[in-house]
């Protein structure tokens, strides 16, 4: 959609500055010297926030991210231009006391503020899956989340709340997860913020075991990218690729992660299943080690190659309180998405103008009317 956002966005710009006639390359080159000027700032802007959003995001080369950004610069910039040229409208008429005229430009303004945060909020949104045990706290993308407990309130819907901190704020959320005629549904809970919204998304709740199988308090949580290692208590975790020959089993769709588990001096291969059976997801424990110990896919994102892991067995030291026994586990995604509450002040800058300019009309029909009448 970027090609169409590009031609909006020149259309958008060049409204103001193109009157039916009177229009000259020298009186164009004045009216966009300023508005220019903005839109060089946006598009800077746009290029630090590349830069930033490729060190936050692991294994993103910031050189490929650059060079695959370029039509997304060109309709910031055009975007910003568009902005400068039609706030400087809008300010020009407000002076000249043309206070019905402002409703074009000021819609205008709303449109190029609305295309600049599509591509902030679509482009370099980011999004991490973590696991988090009760009154466990993780720190993901600059925050702090903690997993507060669950509770079913008296409408049905199961509540999650959980704190999200950053520096002195602590923001206390609360997710909602419910059943409806269409499947699971679920709320997030959201910490706003002027150029950046979070979005805390819970994917499942694990009320606990009575007792684990392999002793209290044992357990650990990993995520692993393709082709790498990890160590897990004693045992050296390879994340080989997804098995998709697991689909179709269980009663469900049904994906697989390949591993190979070093136990020992020696190599298991175990594969461990995501299930997918109408809305409801399983993930049902794989046994390795001799059956000393499990290990569950507890999620997946394809596009990175990367497998969120559930292990469990007496060799393996609890990790915080998400590996203890009988607690509550949280499977939420945490995502980072930029822009928002300008994407809204567009929404409104464009309605705004729109109500100006359909007063401006029904003022002229009114007058006309009147003038018929004499």
């Amino acid at each position: 959609h970027t090609p169409i956002g590009i031609l909006v966005a020149l259309l958008v710009l060049f409204a103001p500055v193109m009157p039916w006639r009177g229009a000259t390359w020298a009186s164009l080159k004045g009216d966009l010297k300023g508005p220019a000027l903005v839109g060089l700032l946006g598009l800077l802007a746009t290029v630090a926030g590349t830069v930033a959003y490729a060190r936050a995001s692991a294994g993103t080369s910031v050189g490929v991210l650059l060079a695959k950004s370029v039509p997304w610069y060109l309709l910031i910039g055009l975007a910003a231009t568009a902005l400068g040229v039609n706030l400087a409208a809008v300010v020009s008429r407000w002076r000249m006391g043309k206070r019905l005229l402002i409703g074009a430009p000021l819609a205008h303004t709303g449109l190029a503020l609305m295309l600049m945060s599509f591509v902030g909020s679509s482009a370099y949104d980011r999004e991490h899956k973590i696991t988090l045990g009760l009154g466990e706290t993780k720190a993901v993308m600059g925050y702090k989340v903690t997993h507060r407990g669950s509770e079913v309130r008296k409408d049905g819907k199961l509540q999650v709340n959980v704190d999200v901190e950053r520096g002195d704020h602590v923001y206390k959320g609360k997710a909602l997860m419910y059943e409806t005629k269409h499947g699971l549904m679920r709320t997030p809970a959201i910490q706003r913020g002027f150029l950046a919204d979070l979005y805390v998304e819970p994917e499942s709740v694990d009320p606990g075991e009575a007792e684990s199988p392999h002793g209290s308090g044992s357990g650990d949580t990993v995520d692993i990218a393709k082709g790498k290692s990890t160590e897990v208590g004693p045992y050296k975790v390879t994340f080989e690729a997804f098995d998709m020959s697991a689909h179709g089993k269980d009663g469900g769709m049904s994906v697989g992660a390949k591993l190979k588990v070093d136990v020992d001096g020696k190599t298991e291969e175990v594969s461990p299943l995501f299930v997918v059976s109408g809305q409801e997801t399983s993930h049902p424990p794989a046994e390795f080690d001799g059956g000393a110990a499990t290990v569950r896919l507890m999620s997946m994102t394809v596009e990175s190659g990367t497998v969120h892991l559930s292990f469990a067995g007496a060799k393996i030291p609890a990790s915080g309180s998400a590996a203890k026994s009988g607690k509550e586990t949280l499977l939420v995604q945490v995502t980072h998405k930029p822009m928002m509450a300008p994407l809204w002040l567009g929404c409104i800058l464009l309605l705004t103008g729109a109500g100006v300019a359909i007063r401006r009309r029904a003022s002229d029909a009114s007058a006309e009317l009147g003038r018929r009448e004499r």
